[in-house]
């Protein structure tokens, strides 16, 4: 019984994460199966499985995978391998994030607590904007932008900190908090809506010494900006007489 307790807990941890992982880049996970199933059991193979999710971006080591596949590995008579694996019923799962706003709301709180990478703030200081409230103008502008489109900025620049690959835009530690500032414009997600001028106004905000873009300090701020997601919106109630 302990050992499912725990498995049962390593499942919702996983899925937790994916959920996240969807909510933060609203993605439906269903889309990347779409060539795993030509017979449309919902179903599909554990190789396909783990593919699937690779394309979809989430990352997970070999034994959290195969974790995940055992738990969503269909064992019933009517199943022919090797499509033993219900994508079907992962997606619903998964899915059950977008249908619940408590759930969402609950991701949300989570996502802008500090995190451990926000200690940095400790020793980084983010520089004097010569228009001060031009600054917040722009500032305000991004957490609007953010919470509209269930953006997360931290989220958008950790694929480039903590990727594995090598790439040139890697030159800081990994979860470092901060980016070249070419990695910086290059994932920047409002280009559309806001001007060059207002993202050099951010850049030269959260530029550090050495040239970098502080990402985890512009987060810290924006969430600052944002209303606390847990806290009740006043309501009228209208009274029967």
């Amino acid at each position: 019984m302990a050992g499912r307790a725990t498995s049962d807990a390593a499942i919702g941890e996983l899925m937790q994460r994916i959920q996240l992982h969807a909510m933060t880049r609203r993605i439906r996970c269903r889309e990347f199966f779409n060539d795993a199933d030509p017979l449309r059991c919902g179903r599909c193979s554990e190789v396909f499985f783990h593919r699937a999710l690779d394309m979809a971006g989430v990352k997970l080591t070999e034994e959290e995978a195969m974790m995940l596949i055992e738990h969503y590995t269909d064992h019933s008579p009517k199943v022919i391998p090797p499509a033993t694996v219900s994508y079907l019923k992962f997606c619903a799962d998964v899915d059950e994030v977008f249908a619940s706003e408590e759930l969402q709301e609950g991701m949300q709180a989570m996502m802008m607590t500090q995190s451990p990478g926000s200690t940095i703030m400790t020793t980084f200081v983010p520089n004097a904007a010569q228009d001060e409230d031009e600054f917040l103008h722009v500032l305000h502008r991004v957490a609007a932008l953010c919470k509209a489109r269930g953006i997360f900025l931290k989220m958008v620049y950790n694929e480039v900190d903590r990727t594995q690959n090598p790439t040139p835009a890697m030159m800081n530690p990994r979860r470092g908090g901060k980016v070249t500032e070419i990695a910086f414009r290059r994932a920047w997600p409002f280009r559309k809506e806001m001007t060059p001028a207002d993202l050099d106004l951010i850049c030269d905000r959260f530029r550090t010494k050495g040239g970098d873009i502080h990402y985890m300090a512009l987060h810290n701020e924006v969430a600052e900006v944002l209303p606390d997601p847990s806290q009740p919106f006043p309501t009228s109630p209208q009274i029967q007489r």
